[in-house]
C-alpha cells in the first residue's frame, strides 16, 4: 500500500509544522531501567533530564495549532495538537474510537470528548495519550488520567456500572465492558494500592500496551493494571489486577515532588 496524505484534517491545524518526539514506552522503560540499577544516579534522589516532544509543562504558545503527537492502533490513529485536543479516525468494536456508544468507524479526523463542556468549564487539555491493543490512556495537564476502551483485563482500572454509567457500557465480545467514551479514573485508598491523597490520578504519563496499563506518577511512583503477568512487574499473580498498584514492591523514579516529565 503507498503512503497517502491524510487531507481531511480540521481547518484549525497548520500541518506544515513538525515536532520532533521521543517514544513513551521508550522514556518509561529508560527511567524503569535506571530506578531499578543500583548504579543508577536515582540513588541519589534525582533522575536525568527526558524530554517529551518540545513542550514545557503547558502547550504551544503559538496562535498557530499543530499537531505534536501521533499513536496507531490496530484499525486507527490518533492524533494530539498543541492546543491538547486529541482526535482519531478509523475503525475499532471495542470503544477505542472514545465517540460513544455504537460507533465503530469514523473516517474523518474526529475529536474526543474528555467530559462535558459546560457555560465557564472547558474539557481538559490533553498532555499525552497512549494507544494499546484495544484501550487508551491519556493524561491532562492538570494530571488527570482518562481511559476508554476494553476493560477485558482490567486495564482501565476499577470501572463499576451503575445507572448513570449504563449507557456507555455494554457487554461485549471484547471483554465484560467497554468504556465508549473516556471516563476519568478515579483512585481509592485501599492497603498497598493507596494513593497518597488518593480520589483523582496526579499523574505525569501514561502507557497503554495490549493488555496492561502503566501510570508514572507525579509523585515518581510507578502503578500498573491488567492482564496478570511479568509485564505488571508485581511478581507472580494469580489473578488480573483491577487496581492500579504499584511495581516492583512501591520503587519511585524520582523522590523530588517538584520534578516532572514535562520541564
Amino acid at each position: 500500500v503507498t503512503p497517502t496524505l491524510v487531507r481531511d484534517l480540521p481547518p484549525y491545524l497548520n500541518t506544515q509544522s513538525s515536532h520532533n518526539l521521543i517514544s513513551k514506552e521508550a522514556t518509561i522503560s529508560t527511567l524503569l531501567t535506571s530506578a531499578l540499577s543500583k548504579s543508577s544516579s536515582y540513588s541519589t534522589g534525582k533522575r536525568p533530564t527526558l524530554s517529551l516532544g518540545s513542550r514545557s509543562g503547558g502547550m504551544s504558545s503559538s496562535h498557530s495549532e499543530v499537531l505534536v503527537d501521533i499513536a496507531v492502533g490496530v484499525r486507527s490513529t490518533f492524533l494530539l495538537t498543541s492546543e491538547g485536543k486529541c482526535l482519531v479516525f478509523g475503525k475499532s468494536d471495542c470503544g477505542l474510537l472514545g465517540l460513544g456508544e455504537g460507533t465503530t468507524q469514523v473516517m474523518n479526523a474526529t475529536r474526543i470528548a474528555f467530559g462535558e463542556s459546560s457555560v465557564g468549564r472547558e474539557m481538559p487539555q490533553i498532555k499525552s495519550f497512549s494507544v494499546g491493543l484495544h484501550h487508551a490512556v491519556a493524561v491532562s495537564l492538570t494530571g488527570e488520567v482518562w481511559r476508554w476502551g476494553s476493560s477485558e483485563y482490567g486495564q482501565l482500572g476499577p470501572v463499576v456500572a451503575d445507572a448513570a454509567d449504563a449507557a456507555d457500557m455494554v457487554s461485549t465480545g471484547c471483554g465484560s465492558c467497554i468504556l465508549w467514551r473516556p471516563e476519568r479514573l478515579i483512585l481509592e485508598k485501599d492497603g498497598d494500592s493507596m494513593i497518597e491523597g488518593g480520589g483523582s490520578c496526579d499523574a505525569d504519563l501514561v502507557c497503554a500496551g495490549s493488555d496492561a496499563t502503566v501510570l508514572v506518577m507525579k509523585s515518581g511512583a510507578v502503578l500498573s493494571c491488567g492482564r496478570n503477568s511479568g509485564r505488571l512487574g508485581q511478581g507472580e499473580l494469580d489473578e488480573n489486577v483491577y487496581e492500579p498498584t504499584p511495581m516492583f514492591g512501591g520503587v519511585k523514579l524520582w523522590h523530588d515532588d517538584a520534578d516532572r516529565l514535562y520541564e
